[in-house]
């Protein structure tokens, strides 16, 4: 006899018999032993009539609930075939939903290699410190090269411009005429010049430092990632379970 049912009773009536299938498989009686010449069997106390009687029904009675359970899982293929879902990317099958939905969630045939958003999402997320943390010691491996290299150059820099003052101040205490024959432009592109002396090449801002070329914005692609995944994640469950809810189909 047919009865009509929602999806989701389909479906909690084929979890009941999962259950019941491997319940009756575990308790069944097959075989018994018997002694020879004997006519009732050592375990169950029966006729050898009785016992094939009992083991033949345990059989057909497991065969028939196997049946009903590939019964239901097919009525349920074709519900799910045959109805359509509008989501944010588009109209869909059920069927396709839940595959879409077993792929993000890692629970297809191939695991989690085929949670491809979430892999490219967790890649996205470590590529930049990755690249942030070599250029930080690729930096700082230049600037201790430029410590090692730079203080004996400014200390020379340093004694010839103590020596250069010293020439000129002597010369503006002989030539006080020389001295007011100085333009102010002159005076400062002098100090200009010294100042830059003293300082030196800039450490670590040479063509060699490293910087991090990110114009994706990585970081923040990663995130957008996550958060449409997990969006239409929410959205496949819910509209998967009120399609369930309200469609019927008869077994």
């Amino acid at each position: 006899m047919e009865s009509r049912m929602t999806v989701v009773q389909a479906l909690e009536e084929r979890d009941l018999l999962v259950k019941r299938i491997l319940s009756r498989i575990q308790k069944a009686q097959f075989v018994d032993f018997i002694r020879a010449g004997g006519t009732t069997t050592r375990e169950r106390r029966l006729t050898r009539t009785e016992f094939e009687r009992q083991a033949e029904g345990a059989l057909q009675q497991i065969n028939a609930l196997i049946a009903y359970y590939d019964k239901l899982c097919f009525a349920i293929s074709v519900s799910n075939a045959s109805t359509l879902l509008e989501t944010s990317v588009g109209e869909m099958t059920v069927a396709c939903a839940i595959l879409l939905r077993g792929r993000m969630r890692g629970s297809s045939v191939y695991g989690d290699l085929a949670d491809f958003e979430g892999r490219l999402a967790r890649r996205l997320e470590a590529v930049y410190p990755e690249y942030l943390e070599y250029a930080r010691k690729r930096n700082d491996a230049i600037r201790r090269e430029n410590a090692r290299i730079q203080p004996g150059r400014k200390e020379g820099t340093v004694v010839l411009l103590k020596s250069a003052d010293a020439t000129k101040k002597r010369a503006e205490k002989e030539n006080p005429a020389e001295r007011a024959g100085k333009t102010g432009g002159e005076e400062k592109g002098a100090g200009r010049q010294e100042s830059a002396r003293k300082k030196g090449p800039a450490r670590g801002k040479g063509p060699d430092r490293l910087q991090v070329f990110d114009p994706l914005d990585v970081r923040q692609r990663a995130q957008e990632l996550e958060e449409r995944r997990e969006a239409l994640l929410v959205e496949l469950d819910a509209k998967i379970k009120i399609s369930n809810a309200t469609t019927f189909l008869t077994v």
